[in-house]
């Protein structure tokens, strides 16, 4: 159990950063276009972001490139969300384009995640995961027994 609520809160983190990054290029967008072209723009920046981010920090994969084509499916539930969501809350609440986006963001937090894991957390063998722990290989290598001295040419010979 602890395991996956680290893993989820390690998602909080990323999804707190990729909703900084996304929201920073959104609002300067604002100043030159309309809020769903800056947001469309905004959200593919945070794709990015977020991929990357979630294989190295979330899940520890390798971030490869057919996880990097599969992982926009992950976030077409987000862009449904949030999209029309926020055409909803704007075009029928009135509220302001500055925010809504933020408060769609939340909504899509569960989504996403269940999603996320799929598609980066499946097993697809031994040679594509950091560690059977989830930890980064250098960890899994340290646990098996191996001291921390540097070794020697010698010791690489034998």
């Amino acid at each position: 159990m602890w395991p996956k609520l680290l893993r989820f809160v390690r998602f909080g983190c990323v999804g707190l950063a990729n909703t900084a990054v996304y929201y920073l290029i959104y609002r300067l967008l604002l100043h030159f276009w309309p809020y769903l072209a800056a947001h469309l723009v905004g959200f593919a920046c945070g794709v990015v972001f977020s991929f990357f981010a979630n294989c190295l920090f979330t899940y520890h994969v390798r971030p490869t490139w057919r996880r990097f084509i599969e992982f926009p499916a992950t976030t077409l539930i987000n862009l449904g969300i949030t999209t029309f969501g926020s055409m909803l809350l704007v075009a029928l609440v009135h509220m302001d384009t500055r925010y809504v986006t933020l408060i769609m963001t939340v909504v899509a937090v569960p989504f996403t995640y269940l999603a996320t894991t799929f598609v980066l957390a499946r097993d697809r063998g031994a040679k594509d995961r950091a560690g059977a722990d989830g930890a980064p290989e250098w960890t899994e290598q340290k646990n098996k027994g191996q001291d921390d001295a540097p070794s020697t040419s010698a010791q690489n010979l034998g």
